[in-house]
């Protein structure tokens, strides 16, 4: 787009043409504008190309924005195009021809008359077959016209470049170009306040889908919405519409089709007055240019990977493929670099949104475009290459005042990728901290596939973490936090920066660092990784702290070093028995006479208790309010209630009383409650919540226990509009866990009989274990500071020198303590293990650090986005004692174990 390159030296045309040549581009369109600078830039353009001695064309691409009522302003057309038609560097091509033409083009232009009577006599008489263009050039514009209409313009063009053919505008624009009567609008409509499964269904079938959702699979009606998106995603049912469209001698028209990564824009009335997007979703990049590619298949086994039969395409038919666009930023679809000082505003374009890595997958795909084959891909080739959007589609600027963007109804927050491998291998995508991720054996050397974009990262950038002190492995854990944008992390430490953290602790600045404080040293270590995050020295005394100042640790959502507890539950309900309240309401509605409009927006699960209560009254053959118990049981049965449900309906097209028929099955199907959450009522009994229970969590688990006595079932909502998220939850709701850990106090490692049995089954990481907490309890005795490095030779609070044999000896019987009598340790291990604890019982390696860092990171992670499950064992019920949840590692074998 040269109106995007008013700040353009001849350099950076210079820079351009090797960049988009490199990634396989032959040449560049330059859109054309009305400033009276734009032809001094297309000069360049050309001097550039011809500068480069590649073989890199250029031509026009007339935009009408330019005038074009009267003949003069013919003239000045025919001028700018005249003036490059003999360019070394000028494109030519014609169909059908041993003379190939200079290739000229347009956007737009479907209204010029050029001071003639029509638009096909002005194009004609004053451009195409005026003496100074009459054979002389191969004219493809782009006339946003229907199809059909493209015969009128026989004798006047040499083809069509369908533009609008780069994205599927018919599910966001109509006929007209206008976003109000959209598939999009349509969508939006039948996702109103009363959301139904069938009204998804039913435009699942405008799309032509066919499908609707059925009752036993609750998401299938948004499934099925984006499986019917997948089949506009890269289609080339237009580009077959204008193939087929008679413009003369057909075999030798040039036909040229738009590929685009994007469409968005989003200016006010106050400025270009563009506020739309095309959809783009669901690999539109990759999807589009293989949809012009010849079919290709993978035939016999891995080792024929480039062995390929070629199936009949549109691909003959396409002479050109265009790419919109190397750096129209205002529409974001650009793949290029965005060059030179932009004007006021631009900058919310392109700050931080560098687009160039479209040049990879594009050079893969233009050189199978015009090969006719997929090429291979070498091991020193292979790339995956990722995108999305920066926030959610639903997001709403707070400043902005343009309004929302018709057709986001159909965006989907996802992160899409495509591979290029030089074998088959399994690739996962995986979003950190969200968990979300995807996984998928790629056989070609193309594979693409996507993840749903999670919503944890909004977790992690408000945690507060404290880290207590500021060694090595402490900063380790926390460059694993910082980097992804955690809100706010202090490191408390009151000790000063010694020779050893020196050299172990690369987020200290060296031997500068000696003698300073340890906390603040560290914190300006970590800050220079992600200045978006708040880092706090602390150089209080924690033992201080917890006298004086226990209130600010509760400020926190973790502190490192300390057990906690991670907490969730699920609890499902269903129609089988309504509570009073709303058994009440549904019988107090006058079905036969309320407004028809009332009557089609009744919940379904008001409709279901409606319906039951008068099948028990019937069954029970009673006037007033019936037992509440029972419900259709056989095949019979359920059919005539299936049958009271649709006669309900006084419309044939009432879509919640069709929900309802298909929610049936809600009223006989047994409901109880989940042992887990069981085992939330009695760990949360309903007694005062305690200061160690006070959370929101607790009141909400006091509240439900509270509720199920008195009510032990209850409608339950699977409508709406976050509906398949909600189905996505319920899905993988076998996996949630309640835990609980011990008090860090608790210096007990365990109960006796539990660890000896951890000894005779796992005997290692037991035995590992047992020796940490035997050192713990030796320090807070005051024996073990004889070896802590802080420590200086003359440190008074020694109570006698021990030599290592010696301290092996306490550690034995401090972990024989642990153990009931008798209990054999293992000999060999044990030598080893209680031998590296006496010889260095506090020592911080950075290898070590930066491993233990990574771990503890990923577990502080879990418990943030309240995910994956921690490193535990137990649940809920389970005791102190009954419960472990610890990870050993020795890391001089390379092995970590879970007790």
């Amino acid at each position: 787009m040269v109106g995007n390159t008013f700040p353009y030296t001849s350099q950076d045309w210079l820079n351009d043409v090797k960049l988009a040549h490199s990634s396989g581009i032959d040449g560049f369109a330059l859109n054309m504008g009305i400033d009276d600078w734009q032809p001094a830039r297309v000069a360049d353009a050309y001097a550039a190309a011809q500068t480069s001695s590649l073989d890199f064309k250029m031509f026009l691409s007339l935009d009408i924005i330019l005038p074009c009522s009267t003949a003069n302003d013919a003239a000045s057309l025919r001028t700018l195009v005249t003036t490059y038609l003999s360019h070394p560097n000028q494109l030519r091509y014609t169909r059908g021809s041993s003379e190939q033409l200079p290739l000229v083009s347009t956007f737009a232009g479907e209204s010029c008359k050029f001071g003639q009577a029509s638009v096909v006599d002005g194009w004609r008489s004053q451009f195409t077959q005026h003496p100074d263009l009459q054979g002389k050039m191969t004219f493809v514009p782009s006339f946003f016209v229907a199809p059909n209409q493209m015969s009128q313009f026989q004798g006047v063009v040499d083809g069509t470049f369908n533009w609008n053919g780069g994205w599927p505008v018919e599910l966001t624009t109509d006929s007209t170009g206008s976003s109000s009567n959209s598939l999009s609008s349509t969508l939006k409509n039948l996702l109103g306040v009363n959301t139904t499964t069938n009204a998804i269904g039913k435009f699942s079938n405008l799309l032509g889908t066919g499908e609707t959702s059925s009752s036993s699979d609750t998401a299938s009606g948004l499934l099925s919405l984006e499986d019917a998106l997948s089949n506009f995603i890269g289609s080339t049912d237009s580009d077959s519409q204008f193939l087929n469209a008679s413009i003369g001698n057909t075999s030798n028209n040039v036909y040229i089709a738009a590929v685009s990564p994007w469409f968005f824009t989003h200016f006010g009335k106050n400025s270009f007055n563009k506020n739309f997007l095309y959809l783009a979703d669901q690999h539109l990049y990759s999807k589009r240019w293989e949809s012009l590619i010849p079919a290709q298949v993978p035939l016999g086994t891995d080792s024929d990977l480039n062995a390929t039969s070629i199936q009949p395409s549109i691909s003959e038919q396409v002479d050109i493929v265009e790419i919109i666009s190397w750096n129209d930023y205002g529409e974001s679809h650009y793949v290029g670099p965005i060059e030179g000082a932009l004007p006021t505003g631009s900058e919310v374009w392109t700050d931080g949104m560098n687009h160039t890595a479209w040049l990879s997958l594009t050079s893969y795909y233009a050189s199978a475009f015009k090969a006719g084959t997929y090429p291979s891909v070498s091991s020193n080739e292979e790339r995956v290459v990722v995108w999305s959007r920066t926030h959610p589609a639903s997001a709403d600027a707070t400043s902005d005042t343009v309004g929302s963007v018709p057709g986001s109804e159909l965006v989907l927050d996802a992160m899409w990728a495509v591979t290029l491998l030089s074998q088959p291998a399994n690739v996962t995508l995986q979003i950190i901290p969200s968990s979300s991720n995807s996984s998928t054996d790629s056989p070609l050397a193309q594979q693409s596939f996507s993840v749903p974009a999670g919503l944890r990262q909004a977790a992690l950038e408000s945690a507060r973490i404290l880290v207590i002190p500021a060694t090595a492995t402490a900063t380790s854990i926390l460059k694993n936090l910082v980097l992804p944008g955690l809100g706010h992390f202090t490191v408390m430490d009151d000790k000063a920066v010694t020779g050893a953290d020196a050299g172990n602790n690369f987020f200290l600045d060296g031997s500068k660092s000696i003698g300073k404080s340890r906390a603040e040293e560290a914190v300006k270590g970590l800050m220079e990784m992600n200045d978006g995050v708040e880092g706090v020295a602390d150089v209080r005394d924690i033992d201080e702290v917890l006298k004086n100042d226990q209130g600010w640790l509760k400020s926190f959502n973790i502190v490192v070093a300390h057990n906690g507890f991670l907490l969730n539950f699920l609890f499902i309900i269903g129609n089988t028995k309504a509570f009073p309240a709303l058994l009440e309401y549904a019988m107090s509605l006058p079905l036969d006479t309320m407004d028809i409009t009332d009557h089609a927006h009744i919940p379904f699960p008001v409709i279901l208790v409606r319906a039951l209560e008068e099948w028990r009254r019937e069954r029970e053959q009673v006037t007033g309010p019936s037992s509440g118990i029972g419900s259709p049981r056989t095949s019979a049965e359920k059919k005539a209630f299936k049958e009271r449900i649709r006669a309900m309906m006084r419309k044939f097209d009432e879509e919640n009383f069709e929900e309802a028929e298909a929610q049936a099955f809600k009223c006989w199907t047994p409901t109880v409650v989940p042992s887990e959450v069981r085992e939330l009522f009695t760990l949360y009994s309903l007694s005062k919540p305690s200061s160690s229970t006070s959370s929101s969590f607790a009141a909400l688990i006091s509240a439900l226990s509270q509720f199920v006595q008195n009510n032990p079932a209850s409608p339950q909502y699977t409508s709406g509009r976050n509906r398949k998220r909600r189905n996505v939850f319920l899905k993988n709701s076998h996996a949630l866990k309640v835990l609980k850990g011990r008090e860090w106090k608790d210096i007990n490692p365990g109960s006796k009989e539990l660890l000896a049995d951890k000894l005779s089954t796992n005997p290692k990481e037991a035995a590992i274990h047992l020796a940490l907490a035997a050192a713990r309890k030796l320090r807070a005795q005051g024996v073990l500071p004889l070896l802590d490095p802080t420590s200086g030779p003359n440190n008074t609070s020694i109570k006698g020198i021990l030599d290592q044999k010696n301290l092996k000896d306490l550690l034995t019987a401090e972990v024989r303590t642990f153990l009931p009598p008798g209990t054999e340790l293992p000999e060999a291990d044990w030598s080893i293990i209680s031998g590296e604890i006496a010889r260095a019982p506090s020592a911080d390696l950075p290898t070590t650090a930066a491993f233990l860092g990574g771990l503890v990171a990923q577990e502080v992670i879990k418990m943030i986005t309240k995910q994956y499950i921690p490193i535990s064992a137990g649940n809920a019920a389970s005791t102190a004692n009954e419960q472990m949840g610890i990870c050993v590692i020795d890391l001089v074998e390379t092995w970590t174990g879970i007790l």
